[in-house]
């Protein structure tokens, strides 16, 4: 994929759409991208969870607005195929983007009318970073955010597709010092996945963020068989 994704491709993988493989390619290797994708997570979960909120229709030219603009930046943004794109695109590239994953989750959500009278969503923080390589080769094949939100901290990670063999893929914290490990949940798709951590971990040392192909042997320990492996950076 030699150019970004449009930001209907990325509202649909942050309301669950797994992604093709040549889109998985290019998550794991651009930073970019990723991090927009982990802000329409966010924005999409938080949205999933506002049940009980009075909802206000919005008007009916707004839906329509926000998706033009949406488009229109995404084809501004475009660089020729001769020249470099740019490592970054203006910040209004992504609150507009954010903007036009609302009418996509709207649709995902059964039509629900998703415009709160009052949201103001808390601020996320991004604490550490890392990218994750193969141990046999060292490329890169996804990245690790630890990201602290109103609720607590997260692990979010996204990576080529793994396959999970006969068994399953797990994500693991490894101890700096290289022995001790916890296992923080299973990439149930194989690309991607969001797990809870408990600051105390972070605190004592548990940065090496581990990807490994688990058997159905009713053994918790880690099989050994790690796919890819990167240290978050503090």
């Amino acid at each position: 994929m030699s150019t970004h994704p449009d930001p209907e491709r990325l509202a649909a993988l942050a309301t669950g759409e797994s992604p093709d493989a040549e889109l998985a390619a290019h998550l794991a290797t651009c930073a970019q991208c990723t991090a927009e994708l982990e802000a329409l997570r966010a924005l999409a979960g938080r949205l999933s969870d506002l049940e009980s909120v009075d909802w206000v229709e919005p008007p009916a030219m707004v839906g329509d607005t926000v998706l033009a603009a949406a488009r229109a930046d995404a084809r501004a943004g475009e660089a020729p195929e001769t020249q470099a794109r740019p490592a970054l695109r203006p910040r209004r590239w992504l609150l507009v983007a954010a903007a036009a994953v609302v009418g996509v989750i709207v649709g995902v959500l059964g039509g629900r009318t998703l415009w709160p009278a009052s949201v103001q969503p808390a601020p996320e923080v991004v604490l550490a970073a890392a990218r994750l390589d193969t141990l046999d080769t060292g490329v890169q094949q996804g990245t690790a955010t630890l990201v602290e939100t109103a609720t607590g901290i997260e692990l979010r990670v996204t990576t080529s597709p793994v396959s999970p063999g006969s068994g399953y893929v797990e994500v693991w914290l490894i101890n700096t010092d290289g022995v001790r490990m916890v296992s923080v949940g299973v990439l149930s798709n194989g690309t991607s996945g969001v797990f809870p951590v408990a600051r105390g971990l972070i605190d004592a040392g548990y940065l090496i963020v581990d990807i490994s192909r688990e058997g159905l042997d009713d053994k918790p320990q880690h099989s050994g068989d790690s796919v890819v492996r990167g240290q978050l950076s503090l």
